[in-house]
């Protein structure tokens, strides 16, 4: 027989109660075996090997049946399908193996009703295990051997003051099964939960080791810089001559790249401690963007790149910040710039009556689906190793986002390998005056 054929034609939405139900039949078809074996020295073999016959094929074919159920009648077709197939499953599947317990204890004599009592507390514990998570799935399992016990010792004593005691102990059993299983799923949700935070703080712990670990080796590269061009600096005023204007200006280019470093990491942990706010000024924002393309040039020259800058933006002053704005656009353009060899980066600033957005676009290698998962994470690095071709700390791209946000918008990226990147910058539009020259 093949296993469920609703494997292949579920919706989403069912298909993994499906699967749950599936992990539990190997246990249930095991079970069902046994009890029937035994079940034949005090009941009619012929009886047996009917509901055996019955549960064989409600296993392999009556859950397919009562799903479909749903796609030719209109009327059931109106219920959610999970729900549908839970109420199937619990009003037909949960019965089929009840019966057992009524026969057993009706047909069966004094080993009928220790096989049923058996039966009734294996059921008990099989629905706890698979079906405790929704504890409106478990009852409605849970009824059927309820019902079938319950019924089956009126039918065999009548209505006695044993059979309403054995009543009211079957009700506390099914009582403690539901209590259980609601300390069950406590215990998964604080075991779920430990094991998410322990992955994140090990994921953290990682990041940070491997920050650190970069970090130490982008401090020592001005730092070496900054030793060595002061001492061939001395050496020079002991020696009687003038100190090299060029060596100056490279140990003013390492400590200003040195605060550049310490400048990042300190926005971040002020970013994260909610230390930081914004300075808003009135800003015409396209004599900004002159000023980050003026910045950005030098950048992109280095590596044969051609940057564009393009705006749609009204000439007129709007309350911003303009050096976090400022900010944001250096980050991402000087990462176009760095990425891109040979290539075009370019700005594009436009307006609606919401937002302000600028479009920073490249035409470098772009950035596969599993990186962008992980691009505005703090520490993270496409190449985070020793030998990677381009310096960073790893921290521009998650200030940037941190600092939109601040603004109230947000940082995005679209991007393919092979096809460049966009990265795109939404603020709001902010009140904004007229400029008088304007």
């Amino acid at each position: 027989m093949k296993p469920y054929p609703l494997n292949h034609d579920l919706p989403p939405e069912v298909a993994s109660t499906v699967q749950l139900s599936l992990k539990g039949r190997p246990s249930r078809l095991v079970f069902a075996t046994l009890a029937a074996a035994i079940a034949i020295v005090s009941v009619d073999m012929r009886l047996v090997a009917i509901w055996y016959a019955i549960l064989l094929a409600w296993e392999f074919w009556g859950a397919r049946a009562t799903y479909m159920a749903t796609l030719r009648f209109p009327l059931l077709s109106r219920l959610d399908r999970r729900t549908f197939y839970s109420l199937s499953s619990g009003a037909l599947g949960s019965w089929v193996y009840a019966s057992f317990g009524f026969m057993s204890w009706t047909l069966g004599g004094q080993l009928g009703i220790q096989l049923a009592t058996l039966w009734l507390c294996g059921s008990a514990m099989h629905l706890f295990v698979y079906f405790s998570r929704s504890q409106q799935v478990l009852l409605l399992h849970l009824a059927a051997p309820f019902c079938a016990i319950i019924a089956a010792a009126i039918v065999d004593t009548g209505l006695t003051w044993h059979t309403a005691l054995m009543a009211v102990i079957t009700i506390a059993f099914f009582s403690a099964t539901r209590v259980f299983a609601t300390d069950r799923n406590a215990l998964l949700d604080a075991l779920e939960h430990h094991a998410v935070a322990r992955a994140e703080a090990e994921a953290e712990n990682g990041a940070k080791s491997q920050f650190l670990a970069t970090m130490s080796h982008e401090l020592r590269t001005p730092l070496n810089a900054i030793i060595g061009y002061s001492a061939i600096i001395e050496e020079d005023i002991e020696s009687g001559t003038n100190p090299r204007s060029a060596d100056a200006r490279n140990v003013q280019k390492a400590a200003a790249h040195l605060l550049g470093l310490i400048n990042e990491v300190l926005d971040l942990s002020k970013l994260d401690a909610g230390r930081m706010s914004l300075a808003p000024e009135p800003t015409e924002v396209n004599q900004l963007l002159h000023d980050v393309q003026a910045t950005l040039t030098p950048l992109a020259r280095a590596n044969d790149n051609t940057l564009s800058v393009f705006s749609t933006v009204a000439a007129i002053d709007r309350n911003l910040d303009p050096k976090r704005l400022r900010q944001c656009l250096l980050n991402l353009g000087s990462n176009a710039c760095k990425f891109t060899e040979g290539g075009q980066v370019t700005i594009v600033a436009s307006e609606d009556e919401t937002w302000l957005r600028f479009e920073v676009r490249d035409t470098g290698p772009g950035i596969s689906a599993e990186a962008q998962a992980q691009l505005f994470t703090p520490f993270s690095q496409l190449d985070a190793s020793y030998t990677r071709k381009h310096e960073g700390t790893g921290l521009g791209l998650a200030i940037t986002r941190k600092l939109a946000q601040l603004m109230a918008g947000d940082v995005t990226v679209q991007s393919e390998v092979g096809q460049g990147a966009v990265f795109i910058l939404r603020i709001p539009a902010s009140k904004q005056t007229q400029l008088a020259a304007a």
